[in-house]
């Protein structure tokens, strides 16, 4: 492979020249990958590592020229490594100054941790006694109160009692005084009728003597004198008459006096029942003093008890006013501690970020300087192949057909199983998804790893001229036989897309499937196909980076140009046995550049030949 790197504005005729001679065959994408490189290397292009602690500058690395004629400088890439190892170190030291800064915080923050819950936990005990002793005297004061409640409500009910057993003494004795009235009317009433029933009784009978001695003296004087009857029976009514008005006399101070004496006998019931509520008053009273003299006596003790409870109280509050104000210094000191650590954390999160990114940063160029190295031998496998042989046949052949003439031509006048991968995105009508562009450069990758691996058993053909987006095709014995094609149109949220599809696992299926279709010349059975169907068939795409090919250097990688893609599609004009340059863009996420790739074909109706390419500024 004869590919040159120049810095700008220093590329001589005599270079460009050698650079435009054809030297061999490559995939487009391999080329992608080679100006992707050539665009990363250090001293040539920026340097992409960013650091917040920057190391003084190192001096500026030139790769002068690889030059296929000349010999091979790689001193810039020693000095680099060593450059990057010192770096490497430097960050190591730091990370371990940051370990032991780390390991220090920790410490003072474990002691002061411990520290803060040595207090929280005296000042948990303090309020914890106090809350007991506040409890204790919550109970008791509560026990006093309620034996004062229950004494209090004794003697209430007590004093009720009286109250009523009072009121019912009243009460009876009204009903008893009544009934006595009552019984003493009736009394005077009888006695007063009985002696009236003996006095005239007394009178009747001493009426009836006198009257029947009068009537024996009147019938012994009616026998005797008439005359004499009747003045001695006009002295008897009149005497009758003195006896009535004596007797009603004697009756009239009889009323009175027994009224007088009635009076007299109210008078003295009334004076000793006074005396005797006066006496039963003077009795409650005294009762009733004694009773209030006792609750005095529990109200002031029930008040001294809740003073103090309240006491307790607000100190109980102060207590927990001084632990809550502590939980709150240790809960900032603790906010204060994690905020360092974060930091801390973020320190050694971005310098293992940095380290990470600078040993990456350090494969790669390894990985490129392998890469040089490989190209360094392959060219010289080149030049020794050339220097021993008149024609030089390439290691890997990949027609681009542009009609499908060539296509049937390839396919018929060929004895190995054919492939065709067909890409071309200008072919699209719709928007392509977000993970296309990453898809289809994934099934061109795909195809020159396929191609560089199975170049001797299967025929591998390019087609960037057809009507699909991406298709594979597989051929057998002249006839296709089957077809994955890896761009079919969905509607998502009513909108139609493109989407690209990466089908691995089906295309290394189908390309086992004609290997059937291999010639076998009467050997025996292919010891290659359990190989690939337990390698590469299982491996991702990145199958040069497992299995590199005995006696030759491995193949470049096309990862860096995962967002790459083909944004115009190439034309082609020239006549038969002349060179024929391909203009295409090449957009990527690196740079943005135009590139010039350069096809050959010998006939009229042959296929192009991938011949050089150089960029805008090497033409």
């Amino acid at each position: 492979m004869n590919v040159g790197l120049w810095r700008a504005g220093q590329c001589s005729e005599s270079s460009r020249t050698a650079w435009a001679q054809p030297v061999g065959l490559f995939s487009t994408s391999s080329l992608w990958a080679l100006s992707s490189l050539t665009a990363r290397v250090p001293g040539l292009a920026r340097d992409r590592v960013t650091r917040s602690r920057k190391p003084p500058p190192p001096p500026q690395l030139e790769l002068t020229r690889l030059w296929v004629g000349g010999a091979w400088v790689s001193d810039s890439n020693e000095r680099e490594k060593c450059l990057l190892s010192d770096e490497s170190h430097t960050l190591k030291t730091e990370i371990l100054m940051l370990k032991l800064e780390i390991n220090k915080m920790k410490n003072e923050n474990q002691e002061m941790k411990k520290k803060y819950f040595d207090d929280i936990e005296t000042i948990k005990k303090k309020n914890a006694f106090l809350e007991k002793q506040i409890q204790q005297n919550e109970g008791t004061f509560a026990e006093t109160a309620s034996k004062h409640s229950e004494q209090l409500l004794i003697l209430r009910h007590e004093n009720n009692l009286l109250n009523s057993k009072l009121e019912n003494e009243k009460q009876n004795n009204e009903r008893l005084e009544a009934e006595a009235e009552s019984y003493r009317g009736r009394l005077h009433a009888a006695l007063h009728d009985h002696e009236q029933s003996q006095t005239s009784k007394r009178d009747l009978e001493l009426n009836f003597q006198k009257t029947s001695t009068n009537w024996l003296h009147l019938q012994g004087e009616m026998n005797s004198d008439p005359s004499a009857l009747k003045d001695h029976n006009e002295f008897l009514c009149q005497q009758n008459l003195e006896y009535r008005s004596k007797i009603d006399i004697l009756e009239t101070e009889l009323k009175s006096t027994k009224e007088a004496l009635r009076v007299k006998t109210l008078v003295l019931e009334a004076v000793q029942r006074d005396l005797s509520q006066k006496r039963r008053e003077e009795e409650v009273e005294s009762l009733y003093q004694n009773e209030q003299g006792k609750v005095k006596e529990y109200i002031r003790k029930q008040v001294s008890l809740e003073e103090s409870i309240s006491k307790l109280r607000s100190e109980k509050m102060l207590l927990q006013q001084q632990l809550d104000d502590a939980y709150h210094k240790a809960d900032d000191k603790e906010k204060t501690r994690m905020n360092l650590e974060g930091q801390l954390q973020d320190t050694i999160r971005r310098l293992r970020a940095k380290s990470e990114k600078q040993e990456e940063t350090n494969k790669e160029l390894i990985d490129k300087c392998n890469n040089f190295k490989q190209r360094i031998y392959q060219y010289e496998r080149e030049k020794e192949a050339r220097e021993n042989k008149d024609t030089y046949e390439p290691f890997c052949k990949v027609p681009v057909i542009i009609s499908s003439k060539e296509e049937e031509e390839l396919v018929t006048t060929s004895n190995k199983p054919a492939v065709k991968l067909l890409y071309n995105r200008r072919s699209n009508v719709f928007p392509y998804s977000s993970n296309s562009d990453d898809n289809l450069l994934k099934n061109i990758e795909l195809f020159d790893k396929l191609s560089l691996r199975y170049n001797g058993r299967i025929l591998f053909m390019k087609d960037v001229f057809g009507s699909k987006v991406c298709c594979w095709s597989f051929y057998g014995q002249g006839c296709k036989i089957a077809e994955v094609c890896c761009a079919p149109v969905t509607n998502t949220s009513g909108k139609n897309e493109t989407m690209v599809e990466f089908p691995e696992a089906r295309i290394y299926e189908e390309i086992l499937s004609i290997l059937r279709f291999e010639p076998r010349d009467g050997r025996g059975p292919d010891n290659a196909l359990p190989e690939a169907t337990g390698g590469a068939a299982t491996r991702s795409h990145h199958l040069d980076e497992d299995v590199p090919m005995e006696g030759r250097p491995r193949p470049f990688s096309t990862s860096s140009l995962s967002q790459s893609v083909l944004t115009q599609p190439p034309s082609l004009s020239a006549s038969p046995g002349e060179t024929a340059r391909l203009t295409c863009t090449l957009r990527s996420n690196i740079s943005v550049g135009g590139y010039h790739i350069h096809w050959h074909r010998q006939k009229s109706g042959s296929p192009w030949l991938l011949m050089h390419y150089c960029s805008d500024s090497e033409k």
